[in-house]
This record gives structure tokens, C-alpha cells and sequence, in this order.
């Protein structure tokens, strides 16, 4: 295994718990709505990308010098000025929360990574000590360790094989594969595109 490059911080890690139950309390504080499946998440984006904001913004203007409606169609345009304002600061919270979870993933890896190393080195040592009449105390927790390597790095090997792609298959058995040429009529959108 090679040494780690990046300067991992000290001494005990954090306690994960006490980091999960504050981003649980920090959840239920923002009043969030439902959460969405996969493909009510695609609909609702394709949907809101075709509105833009400015249109938003002037549904807004006339219904505010109308009453509060457009067309006999009702409209708080209070409500959609403070959407507009929470989505923008929204889209900036989201981005804050996905490097927080890229910055503990990177801490938890690099935190393992640290004590993984020591504790190969360790292994190899014993590799040398359980040779040597000392050693032999150590032996049979060695062998266990030798097995557990040996398992890990066989199943890394079968995984890399797995995931080899077709491409790579074919040049390794000398297959080639010619590109077929596709031609596409372009379609005329019924929505309208968003600014």
C-alpha cells in the first residue's frame, strides 16, 4: 500500500452521530417539502425550466396592479417574488451541503487511508518476525491477516474484470467494431425553451 500524500488531521476522529443529529435538526429547521422519486424530480425540473423568471416576474407586476388576479386568475405575487429570492438562495445552500458531504467523505477516506497504512506495515513486519522463533506467537493471527489480504486483493482483481468495457473486451480479443452512421431529423418543440 502507498503512503498517503494529503496531511490528515490528528488524534480522535469526530463522533459522526452528534454531526448526523445536527444535520437531521438543521433539516427539520428549513421546513423543506417532500422529498421527490427520480422521476417526479425530472418532471418537476422540466417543468420549472420552462418558465422562466422573468415571466414570473411579470405575471407578478400585472397582478399586483390588478387585485391580486390575471385574467380572473388568482396570483400572490408576494409568494412568487420570496419563491424566486429562496430558489436563488436555495440553489447556493445545496451547493454548500454538497461540498460539506464531499469534505467529510474526503476527511473519513483519508482518516482510514492513515491507519490502514500503519496497519499494513505492521503486516509486514510480522511477514519477517513470524519466521524467527520470537515470531512464532504471532503466527497463526499473521496467517488470518494473509488470508484476509490475499481474499481482498482477489476480489479487487475480479471487480476490475467486471467492469472492463466492451471496448477493451474486443481489442483484447481482436474484435473491431465499425461505427454506424446515424442521421436525425430535427423535431420542433412544442414548450417553451427557458431563458
Amino acid at each position: 500500500m502507498t503512503k498517503s500524500k494529503s496531511v490528515v488531521k490528528g488524534g480522535t476522529p469526530p463522533t459522526t452521530n452528534d454531526a448526523v443529529e445536527k444535520l437531521v435538526a438543521l433539516e427539520s429547521s428549513l421546513n423543506l417539502s417532500p422529498g421527490m422519486t427520480l422521476s417526479e424530480r425530472k418532471e418537476q425540473k422540466s417543468l420549472s425550466r420552462n418558465v422562466p423568471d422573468k415571466l414570473i416576474e411579470l405575471v407578478a407586476e400585472v397582478a399586483t396592479q390588478n387585485g391580486g388576479s390575471v385574467a380572473g386568475i388568482p396570483f400572490d405575487a408576494a409568494e412568487a417574488s420570496a419563491t424566486l429570492t429562496y430558489t436563488s438562495n436555495a440553489e447556493k445552500t445545496a451547493e454548500a451541503a454538497k461540498g460539506l458531504a464531499q469534505r467529510v467523505t474526503d476527511d473519513a477516506v483519508q482518516r482510514r487511508t492513515s491507519v490502514a497504512n500503519s496497519a499494513f506495515a505492521i503486516y509486514r513486519a510480522m511477514g519477517r518476525l513470524v519466521r524467527t522463533t520470537k515470531g512464532q506467537a504471532y503466527r497463526q493471527k499473521y496467517e488470518e491477516m494473509q488470508r484476509l489480504v490475499r481474499k481482498t486483493r482477489s476480489t479487487a482483481a475480479d471487480d476490475t474484470t467486471q467492469t472492463a468495457t466492451p471496448a477493451a473486451t474486443n481489442a483484447a480479443s481482436g474484435a473491431t467494431e465499425t461505427p454506424q452512421a446515424t442521421t436525425t431529423t430535427p423535431q420542433a418543440s412544442t414548450t417553451p425553451a427557458a431563458h
